[in-house]
């Protein structure tokens, strides 16, 4: 059997079932989120979608095949280009939504920021795995956490300064992952996040202009139940808490039909006067921003669809890929695939939670897409990336590790996997 059939037979399936089935569904959400836009251009933003998912598709083939290990040849050059890209998106760079963070180039617009942390996530992993191995220094922990905040804190920086705050907080995440994995002691890490508590007042105060401001005012005044203006500041955090909840147990359609049924039976001559408001959701009312349905607010125009259920087993969905990217951080044979599948999983995290919770107003509202399912083809590409280097780190588990380290790991795995498993 040559290598490559090996590989294929190896492969999480499951894995790749997850996120074809996320992306399937995305392009079926997209498709109802722009059906009521008058613009020509929206509408036909799921036809861009499916098209950067084929891509994607053959990208993450491409790279799960590969052994991930080459990683450590590209690290520094990736790190470096997305850096470079974040600088120039600065500088002359496409302002969209009060956020300067795209570049164009030709016909092709791209957000360098979502590249930067795909990036990043790639240089930690390697710096923290192999720089110990060079000399016993590089294991001084406070040398460890200072690397940490130069990598992940210069990218952060760059994002923050081009106004895309919701990008940058999931920096934050992803650098505790990598942290936590890459043993920086907990001690030093709460430090930080001490340190980083402290900065807040300042940061809120003279950072963030009028607007991000009164978001979180906003969601703070709701989250105490005090009285917002919505036909202003409070406008998109009402309309999209209303289509959540009028999707009800099993979506706003199923509810309208079985509320028409019931007023037939008692009283059929209010089926001209009610039942025409009652089937208009909110969505369909174009209180939803036109302009975000189909990507930061898409999980309420889902919920409005199809209820509690549907929108459960999305989560679900969702669940089931991080844990099986938690399995293969397990299964890995050395610390760049552990290092990297807890980064992935993180980033994936921040995402589905931000996104779920400003619609659910658990968290303000930040421009934050939902993976796999909010329209970006830019981001949809690098989780696509992402995700083919974390089946490549279980494509390879088996490969005998070049490193004593990882080798004392992974005899330890194998009797561990011999007595829970003595069949095998």
């Amino acid at each position: 059997m040559t290598p490559f059939f090996k590989k294929l037979l190896t492969t999480n399936w499951l894995m790749l079932a997850t996120i074809i089935g996320l992306w399937v569904f995305g392009l079926h959400a997209i498709r109802i989120a722009v059906e009521s836009n008058p613009s020509e251009a929206i509408q036909n933003t799921w036809r861009s979608q499916m098209h950067y998912g084929l891509v994607g598709i053959a990208v993450y083939l491409g790279v799960s095949m590969v052994d991930y290990r080459w990683l450590r040849w590209v690290a520094a050059p990736a790190y470096l280009v997305s850096v470079g890209l974040l600088v120039a998106a600065l500088l002359f760079g496409q302002e969209i939504n009060n956020t300067k963070g795209w570049l164009a180039i030709g016909g092709f617009k791209f957000q360098p920021s979502q590249l930067a942390i795909a990036g990043c996530v790639v240089a930690a992993s390697v710096t923290f795995s192999e720089l110990r191995k060079l000399h016993p220094f590089f294991k001084n922990h406070f040398l460890n956490l200072t690397l940490l905040g130069v990598l992940t804190g210069i990218p952060f920086l760059l994002v923050l300064l081009q106004g895309d705050v919701g990008s940058a907080l999931v920096w934050i995440p992803v650098a505790a992952a990598i942290g936590i994995v890459a043993r920086i002691p907990f001690r030093h890490l709460v430090m930080v996040a001490l340190l980083a508590l402290i900065a807040i007042p300042p940061f809120y105060f003279f950072a963030l202009n009028d607007a991000r401001r009164s978001r979180i005012e906003v969601f703070l005044a709701m989250a105490q139940d005090k009285p917002v203006d919505i036909r202003n500041e409070g406008y998109s955090a009402h309309n999209i808490s209303m289509a959540v909840g009028s999707g009800g147990w099993s979506g706003f359609e199923n509810n309208a039909t079985k509320a028409t049924e019931a007023e037939q039976v008692l009283d059929p001559a209010l089926r001209e006067s009610r039942i025409d408001e009652r089937l208009t959701s909110v969505h369909e009312q174009g209180l939803i921003s036109l302009n975000a349905a189909h990507s930061d607010f898409i999980f309420a125009v889902i919920a409005e669809r199809y209820g509690f259920v549907g929108s459960t087993l999305l989560i679900l969905a969702f669940a089931l890929l991080l844990l099986q990217i938690l399995v293969t951080a397990f299964w890995s044979r050395d610390a760049i695939g552990r290092i990297l599948c807890a980064a992935v999983a993180l980033l994936l995290f921040a995402h589905v939670f931000q996104n779920i919770g400003m619609t659910l107003l658990i968290m303000p509202i930040t421009g934050i897409p939902l993976p796999f399912i909010s329209h970006g083809g830019t981001f949809l590409l690098t989780l696509f990336g992402l995700l083919g280097l974390v089946q490549s780190v279980w494509v390879h588990r088996d490969i005998e590790p070049d490193d004593k380290e990882a080798a004392e790991r992974e005899r330890l795995i194998r009797k561990t996997r011999s007595r829970l498993h003595p069949e095998l």
